[in-house]
Order: structure tokens, then sequence, then C-alpha cells
């Protein structure tokens, strides 16, 4: 079943609910709700996935994918109706996930556009789905705003041409690894940027600096690279960078947060041949790293 919307949601809050019931059946997965970009299925902005969880688990887990890795998790009853919703606000770049109409969490996205809502049953299963509703508010830009978009590892980053490809909720690098940020801010309101301050902060370290001379329009990206880094810890932790003083302005400051998952290499192993390496990968075991 396709639901196209009026038109390409690309700013502003989409609110998508429904109810379903999901029955179990013999494949692997049940359920699948797919958020295109566009009028057809050759760009997936966002893909739902309501599947069974491993045979020592009980019950079913949906998984949200975008283009790249899945970007939440969560339970979902099974034989029993319940609703689902999801808010999407595409400014901020937060959607967050409600089942009978409690939070599950807030993920970001990395496209940000949808235009079709697809649900269609997967590997044969089947579910009920009823009560479907959307419902969309533009958004109305305030004259000064700064958000931060995306964090991301510069060695990664680089080699991506599409921004939004590199907008992730978790990051994962090995321990010891010497981590070099990269930013994107994105220019939320109706006036000119031209400076700004920013924070990042990580196990225990912190680094300030003032973005200044810039010229970043309305609705324009600023992308910024660290002057230093950050050595990996081996525990998980969140690296948070924050903006302040927009163009000199009193703003409360706006954060963004990405959880470090630290890759702890096995020191009894070593790579004695490789048939092939993604070679730009500075994560990708290898005779050269050592790893």
């Amino acid at each position: 079943m396709l639901l196209p919307l009026p038109q390409a949601i690309t700013s502003g809050t989409l609110t998508l609910e429904w109810w379903m019931s999901i029955v179990p059946g013999t494949g692997l997965s049940s359920a699948r709700i797919d958020l295109w970009e566009y009028n057809d299925a050759s760009s997936i902005a966002s893909q739902m996935r309501f599947t069974y969880n491993y045979a020592w688990e009980t019950g079913f887990k949906l998984q949200i994918l975008d283009g790249i890795e899945v970007n939440f998790a969560c339970e979902v009853p099974t034989n029993e109706w319940f609703k689902m919703s999801l808010h999407c606000n595409f400014h901020a770049d937060e959607w967050e996930v409600l089942i009978n109409d409690l939070s599950q969490g807030v993920f970001h996205n990395a496209p940000s556009q949808v235009s079709v809502i697809s649900f269609k049953p997967f590997n044969g299963d089947s579910y009920f789905i009823d009560d479907v509703y959307y419902e969309y508010e533009p958004y109305t830009a305030p004259e000064l705003g700064l958000a931060i978009s995306a964090i991301e590892s510069a060695d990664w980053a680089n080699q991506i041409s599409q921004p939004y490809y590199w907008n992730r909720n978790k990051l994962a690098e090995l321990v010891g690894y010497d981590l070099t940020p990269q930013l994107q801010f994105r220019n939320t309101g109706n006036e000119t940027i031209t400076s700004f301050d920013f924070t990042l902060q990580y196990n225990g370290e912190s680094y300030t600096e003032q973005i200044s001379n810039i010229n970043l329009p309305p609705s324009g990206n600023y992308r910024w690279q660290s002057a230093v880094d950050f050595t990996v810890n081996n525990q998980s932790e969140n690296m948070t960078a924050s903006v302040s003083a927009v163009n000199g302005s009193t703003l409360e400051p706006v954060y963004r947060t990405i959880e470090i998952v630290p890759i702890i290499p096995n020191e009894y192993r070593k790579v004695l041949f490789e048939a092939s390496t993604a070679t730009w990968c500075p994560v990708v075991p290898s005779i050269e790293s050592g790893h």
C-alpha cells in the first residue's frame, strides 16, 4: 500500500501515526515500512523493519535504517494491536519514535526528504494496519538560528561526496586512535550568520573555538574540521558539540552528541595476508596498520 504525500516534505515537522498488529510467521521478518524520498523506490529516506529477534530472545524488534546503517532499535508488541508514531522534525534533524504514545527515543536520519510512505509485508509474513494518519506543520524560521547537523570523523567524511550520508548516531573507531572530528552546521534562521562559538567535549577533554569572517546564508551549510585530535577511549562515550554566541547574540546554546564506540583489537591475532581491503578506511584490518 502506497500513501503519497501532497508534497515532498523537506522542512517543518511531519507526524505519522498508525495502528498495527504483527502476525508472527516463519520468515525472518514480518513487516516493512519505507519512507521514500521521491515518488518511486529509487531512494529510501528511512526503512522501518519489524523483525524477529534471535532465538534466545522474545518478541519483535523495530529497526530503522537509512542509506547506511541501523539508526534506531527498540522492542515492539506481538499478536496485539499497538499504536506506532513517528515524529519527524526535518529542520532540527530529530526523529522521535513512540509506541502507544510512549517515547522510545530520538535518532538522527541522514536523508532529509519524504514523499511517499510504503506499507508492505516482508518474506511472506503479514501484518494488519489501520487508522493511518499524518499531519504536516510548516517550518517558521526564527530571525537567528544555528544547528549542528552532523558530527563525523574527518578521515571518513572526506571520502563522502554527499554531506547527508555522513550523518550518524554512532561512530566506531579503534581504541587509541586519534580522532579528528568534522562538523557540519546549518543556518536555521532568516539572518546570515557571520560568527559563532562552539565547544567539543569528549573523554574529559574540551576544545573551544571562535568562528568568524564567514558568510552563511539562510538554510546554508558550513563544514568545519577540528584543529585538535581526541584519543578514542576504551569505553563507549558520547562526544558533545555545542554552539553559542551566534552573531554575538545571547541565544541559548544548541547541543548535539554522537556516541564514540571503541573497537578493541585482538592482540593475539594479526593479519598475515589480505586479498583486498578498503585502503582509504583507517579502521579496516590490514597488514599495513598491523591489526
